[in-house]
C-alpha cells in the first residue's frame, strides 16, 4: 500500500515568509533604541581611565597618591585637557 505525503500549497510558503518578515520587523523595532544610543565606550569607563592616567602621571611627577599635591596635579591636568578641548572647538576641529 502506497503512502502519500501532503504537499504544502503555495499559501504555506507565503504565510511563512510573512511571519518571518513580521518577526524581523518586531526584532528591529525592539533593538532600535539600543542601536540609536549605542556608544562603544561607556562614559564611566572613560572617566575611570582618565582618572587612572592622571594619577599615574602625577605620581610620575613625584606627588604621592592621595596627597594634596597629587589632587592639585590631577585638577591641573583636567583644566589643561579642558583648555585643549575648548581650543579645538573654537577652531571647529571637533
Amino acid at each position: 500500500m502506497a503512502t502519500y505525503r501532503s504537499v504544502p500549497g503555495p499559501g504555506t510558503y507565503h504565510s511563512l515568509t510573512v511571519g518571518l518578515v513580521i518577526a524581523a520587523v518586531i526584532a528591529a523595532v525592539g533593538l532600535m533604541p539600543r542601536l540609536v544610543n549605542f556608544r562603544p565606550f561607556d562614559e564611566q569607563v572613560i572617566t575611570l581611565q582618565i582618572e587612572r592616567e592622571d594619577s599615574a602621571q602625577c605620581e610620575k611627577f613625584g606627588f604621592a597618591l592621595g596627597s594634596s599635591q597629587n589632587i592639585t596635579c590631577k585638577a591641573d591636568l583636567g583644566a589643561l585637557r579642558q583648555g585643549h578641548e575648548d581650543l579645538l572647538i573654537a577652531h571647529s576641529w571637533r
